[in-house]
């Protein structure tokens, strides 16, 4: 049973110790309470809520059956843009294709619908790369610089965009911006926390995307969004450093859509921000 007590003014919340273990809170763990309606709060640790952002399904134990790693490996032979399905067909035998289904019943590889290349690409999922595939072992530096893969979308190619799935009884006005404009731009860690709290399903399933900027403000936006966009903002960038504000001139969007996306390249190692607010593609 959880208790309150009054002591010099301020409140002291007694946890018992079953409750604490199956929190997983640790000494010098940061803890906080939540708004989830007007009558109730939320309390947990905030590495956790904030993790929702950029978790995905990270946090899933999944095994992989031999016959699986093998045609896994397989895939792995034939680099990302050459694996298109009549190469991928031409290298897995009739009981591998059968397996190959599976892995894509399962998510962990995903028939990509490239649109820089115009075809649809099978992409082989992170978490399985880190986990099985291991290109290089961790803290080990990389030889070459090996193009990189997209994430696999959660929703199959050419599948609709759905509202996003809110918590019961959570109302949120930055769900609503999020699903007007396509991002939201929140300044606090409580603000991203409760929005997180909000849509929690929809960011796992792949729907929503978040990062905390290096100004301390979370950029949350639709993975739809920066799919649609990310190439516009790219192609401002072709002959040289822009401005954001130049960039939301060229691709006739606002400032921070654009900043919001640029951030997100730069996560990927796309674009580098050579100084406040002016972009640049890596080379």
């Amino acid at each position: 049973m959880v208790k309150v007590f009054k002591k010099d003014n301020k409140f002291l919340i007694y946890l018992p110790y079953e409750v604490i273990e199956q929190l997983h809170i640790a000494d010098n763990d940061e803890v906080d309470f939540f708004k989830y309606s007007n009558n109730a709060f939320l309390f947990a640790k905030k590495a956790d809520v904030a993790a929702l952002l950029s978790s995905g399904k990270k946090s899933e134990k999944i095994s992989i059956s031999n016959e699986e790693l093998v045609v896994l490996k397989k895939l792995d032979t034939l680099r990302y843009p050459a694996r298109d399905e009549a190469s991928v067909d031409k290298l897995l035998n009739k009981d591998e294709k059968k397996v190959l289904d599976r892995l894509i019943e399962r998510k962990l590889v995903v028939l990509f619908n490239d649109e820089k290349r115009k075809q649809k690409l099978y992409s082989i999922s992170k978490y399985v790369y880190d986990n099985f595939l291991m290109r290089k072992k961790p803290g080990e530096a990389s030889t070459a610089k090996a193009e990189p893969e997209p994430v696999p979308p959660e929703r199959a190619w050419g599948e609709v965009y759905t509202p996003l799935e809110i918590k019961q009884g959570m109302e949120n006005k930055d769900v609503e911006s999020l699903e007007k404009n396509g991002y939201v731009v929140l300044q606090t860690e409580a603000e991203a926390s409760v929005l997180s709290l909000a849509i929690s399903e929809s960011i796992r399933q792949g729907q929503v995307i978040g990062i905390r900027a290096f100004n301390k403000k979370y950029y949350i936006m639709l993975k739809d969004f920066f799919d649609k966009n990310s190439a516009k903002v790219l192609k401002c960038l072709k002959d040289g450093p822009k401005s954001v504000a130049d960039i939301a001139k060229s691709a006739q969007m606002g400032e921070d859509a654009v900043r919001s996306i640029l951030y997100f390249m730069a996560e990927q190692g796309d674009v580098t921000e050579n100084r406040k607010d002016v972009f640049d593609i890596v080379k």
